[in-house]
């Protein structure tokens, strides 16, 4: 698992900025990344996409916001097969291994770090506080967006 980690997780780089992400899905010879959309929100200027084999690609167009999370998705055209991330539509449960792959600002290197769920909110950004006790726990831990935010847009928006 860690190397198809390794072969699907694609750095994108900005010219002020670079973040990571992961292919998950091919059509064709065009990829579709998912990414943080903090990582290609603000830079409107040259974005390119960084693969497994150092190759560097180009991306198709603007990418797209899923929502009002903090998910986009963005594209680029290769000939190469790349790996695509295997997606599942399970929800995650406390306790459930994860694997994590991405290139932290720290070293702009490839880290893939093995881990479990600890926590899974009962909420979402709906304006309620949490509890000192659970913001504290929160404070302690990395944070991700279930796989299910993306699957349920790209159910909703066909072709995207």
């Amino acid at each position: 698992m860690e190397n198809l980690a390794r072969q699907a997780t694609i750095r994108i780089k900005t010219s002020k900025s670079s973040g990571s992400g992961a292919i998950v899905q091919r059509q064709g010879q065009t990829y579709t990344v998912l990414t943080s959309w903090h990582v290609v929100a603000f830079d409107k200027g040259d974005r390119t996409i960084v693969t497994s084999d150092g190759l560097i690609h180009q991306l198709l167009g603007v990418p797209q916001r899923l929502g009002d999370a903090d998910l986009a998705i963005a594209k680029f055209r290769s000939a190469i097969e790349y790996k695509v991330a295997p997606i599942g539509a399970q929800q995650p449960a406390v306790g459930e291994p994860l694997l994590a792959a991405g290139f932290p600002a720290e070293t702009g290197a490839l880290a893939v770090a093995q881990g479990f769920v600890e926590l899974l909110l009962p909420k979402s950004e709906d304006g309620s506080e949490p509890t000192p006790e659970l913001l504290e726990k929160m404070v302690k831990s990395s944070w991700g967006i279930p796989i299910s935010t993306y699957l349920q847009f790209v159910s909703s928006h066909p072709g995207s």
